[in-house]
């Protein structure tokens, strides 16, 4: 009786699992904790089989990640030409004017204060830098500047 646990009114000695092995999803693993470890290094194994590819899917693997960067990039160049399209075609004929920077200017400021519809600050700072020919955003005290009236 030692060899039988009791719940409620049926007993069971622990070996009722394996006598039906048609059950595809109860698996028996023997032994201790060192051979379970074995056991879930073989399933690894199989599991990394399993994704192992053939050199022909590697290929179109690659060739697939290949495509996919230069799409992207391709994209970015049609975005980055639509832009500098747009503000060249707004900033087309715009009328302009002479000003002298005074201390404390920034083209921040002067692009805020001498405003080109359609375009934002920062791209009415792009515009001011490409017409003024500067490289940078610093301005000296004096410097004349072409503006958007």
């Amino acid at each position: 009786m030692s060899d039988r646990n009791y719940m409620g009114s049926f007993a069971f000695d622990g070996t009722a699992a394996l006598q039906n092995g048609d059950v595809p999803a109860f698996r028996l693993i023997e032994g201790g904790r060192g051979l379970s470890l074995q056991a879930q290094e073989t399933e690894s194994t199989v599991t990394l089989d399993r994704i192992q590819l053939s050199i022909v899917q590697k290929a179109a693997l690659v060739a697939v990640s290949f495509l996919f960067v230069v799409c992207s990039f391709a994209m970015v160049s049609a975005i980055e030409s639509n832009s500098s399209n747009y503000a060249s075609s707004v900033t087309a004929g715009i009328a302009t004017t002479d000003l002298t920077v005074s201390p404390g200017d920034s083209l921040s400021q002067i692009a805020d204060e001498h405003p080109i519809d359609g375009l934002s600050i920062e791209q009415t700072v792009d515009w001011l830098k490409e017409e003024n020919g500067l490289s940078t955003s610093t301005l000296l005290v004096g410097q004349h500047l072409v503006v958007a009236e």
